[in-house]
């Protein structure tokens, strides 16, 4: 895999500094068990001031405290959201990453479209496979999914089966199946956002934009995918109402969150390409943790707040990203691209070459920063920058000051923007939501809804702002671990359970490397890089606003060098193998 020689190199650099400069008080949140949990939330209805006393203790180990003590220049103008990105930007398409050759990753775009080209299968057999995939034992084990209907499946494949009968498909996505987060509207499907106060809402007559676009290429809508309750959790997979979804590689382990059964889903291959969304990290991390890649670009370049198709669900109007996760950073930048409103390509592009030079690519790495993860993910992070140098790329090393309290700015301002999307259903809506998304809704309420709170959040975006455009000015990519250490293990007896889950350190742990893309606006994609035992070991390519192509194509050499290690069983769910036999 990605683990070279002189992987360690990085860890000479300042480890003691990482810990001096990055030990920020969401490295140091306390696990609160359920019944703690319980006890704080009971506290604030029946003593309200033993409740006070306690969710003050949170809000100073989480460091929200640092936030309110932190007193900006008198002319500091608050920044509403990300800025956008100067142009003209470089079309995704015009530069798509390099791809594995056949076989050294899971099939994706290239394989589904040669094979229904050619003849050896059709968009109706990889709907029947599809399925039998969503519907059989091994996906219930995952549960990554939580609607499909077959008809609509075999409605959607029998119309692109002929078009490829015809010899006129609408595009290279014309029979691909694409599985979509359940935080985002389908037709068809209601949009529950993982929740029991939304689970009987009436299904969706409308789509938005981005995935209007995917259909419009041809794409099979294949279903809704689990996601954590309202997508406050980075890590468990866990949801009250629809249980618990699992890391393909272990069911042992967390998928991530909150778009875990998008990432769960493609892990395990039952559908190669499924759509999430990221504010703080919901597509990277859970892609980080099955192995897979996921992008999260430039703010607003696939449209979500400013579509007013889609825009009053939109829960955290400045911090939420719509994007794609796949099995290969060229798949991820292709679906992106028409997620964009990129033309769709007609023809698969021709692959780049993969000899992988990369003469007079700046790559940028905060020590620092990288140091604070775990051995495995802090010596992939080195590796991979290690083999680009040894391609032709200089290493830029960057300062990154203030990551604490831009972090802390960036939980205020999703938390408060959170709030606002619930309007008057607040609280009354906490009676039909999990013990651990009461508690973060109510410890937001108490401490985060101050406006001015709010405005200091956003005064320190314009500062992250400022900091990422002086990064950007001496580098082309940032390289950073996708998660500080491998993804925790499901707490005893939750696969079954239905109830409530532990509010861990591991939540905020997870972040970590995630939410300064949130809240700057700047393209990140999460891909694999090496194992760690039988887990991957997922890096992280940032790049300025607008030049996503850029770390795509970077995050694309990560794949080609990875050697790909596939999840038990695979094989068994991947609807175009099932056809091919």
């Amino acid at each position: 895999g990605g683990m070279g020689k002189g992987g360690g190199k990085g860890r000479e650099r300042g480890a003691d500094e990482a810990e001096r400069v990055f030990d920020h008080p969401l490295r140091r949140m306390p696990p609160l068990p359920g019944p703690v949990q319980s006890a704080l939330v009971g506290a604030l209805k029946r003593a309200p001031l033993l409740g006070e006393v306690a969710l003050a203790e949170v809000y100073r180990l989480t460091g929200f405290d640092g936030l309110a003590r932190f007193a900006p220049a008198p002319d500091l103008e608050p920044m509403e959201r990300p800025p956008p990105p100067p142009q003209p930007v470089e079309p995704l398409l015009r530069g798509l990453p390099p791809l594995p050759p056949p076989g050294r990753g899971p099939p994706g775009v290239r394989e589904y479209h040669e094979a229904y080209l050619s003849g050896r299968s059709g968009p109706a057999d990889v709907a029947e496979a599809c399925i039998a995939a969503l519907g059989g034992e091994e996906m219930a084990r995952i549960n990554a999914v939580v609607a499909f209907h077959p008809e609509d499946i075999r409605r959607q494949a029998a119309e692109s089966q002929s078009r490829y009968a015809r010899g006129e498909p609408l595009s290279v996505l014309d029979g691909l199946p694409i599985l979509v987060k359940d935080e985002v509207n389908v037709q068809g499907y209601p949009t529950t956002f993982g929740t029991l106060l939304l689970k009987d809402s009436p299904a969706q007559a409308g789509e938005g934009a981005a995935v209007g676009r995917l259909r419009a290429a041809g794409a099979l809508l294949v279903g809704k995918a689990h996601m954590c309750e309202v997508g406050l959790s980075p890590t468990t997979g866990h949801n009250r109402t629809f249980g618990q979804c699992l890391n393909p590689y272990d069911l042992r382990r967390c998928p991530g969150g909150s778009s875990s059964g998008s990432a769960a889903a493609v892990a395990c291959g039952a559908v190669p390409v499924a759509v999430g969304c990221d504010g703080g990290g919901s597509i990277r991390i859970p892609a980080a943790y099955c192995g897979v890649v996921g992008l999260k670009g430039t703010y607003e370049r696939i449209p979500f707040a400013d579509d007013p198709e889609v825009a009053e669900e939109v829960a955290s109007r400045s911090m939420e990203y719509l994007g794609p996760i796949a099995g290969s950073a060229f798949d991820c930048a292709l679906v992106a691209a028409v997620m964009a409103g990129e033309s769709p390509p007609r023809a698969l592009p021709p692959p780049p070459p993969r000899s992988l030079a990369c003469e007079g690519l700046r790559v940028g790495v905060c020590w620092p920063w990288t140091n604070a993860a775990a051995g495995p993910q802090r010596r992939a992070a080195a590796a991979f920058v290690e083999a680009l140098v040894g391609r032709g790329a200089r290493e830029v090393a960057v300062a990154i000051p203030h990551l604490g309290l831009i972090q802390t700015a960036h939980l205020t301002i999703i938390l408060h923007e959170g709030l606002d999307s619930l309007g008057d259903r607040y609280p009354d809506c906490l009676s039909k939501m999990g013990m651990d998304v009461k508690m973060k809704l109510r410890s937001a309420d108490r401490f985060l809804r101050d406006p001015a709170m709010a405005r200091k959040g956003r005064q320190v975006r314009r500062i992250a702002c400022r900091i990422m455009e002086d990064v950007f000015a001496r580098c082309d990519v940032l390289v950073t671990p996708a998660t500080p250490r491998r993804p925790p293990k499901v707490p005893c007896g939750w696969p079954k359970a239905k109830g409530d889950l532990n509010f861990t350190t591991e939540e905020f742990r997870s972040m970590y490397f995630m939410l300064l893309g949130n809240i700057t606006g700047c393209p990140a994609i999460t891909t694999p890089f090496a194992y760690e035992g039988n887990l991957p070991v997922a890096l992280q390519v940032m790049a300025a606003p607008g030049q996503d192509a850029a770390a795509c194509r970077v995050a694309g050499m990560a794949n080609v060098l990875n050697n790909w290690q596939q999840p038990p069983g695979f094989g068994q769910l991947v609807p175009l193998w099932q056809c091919e036999k």
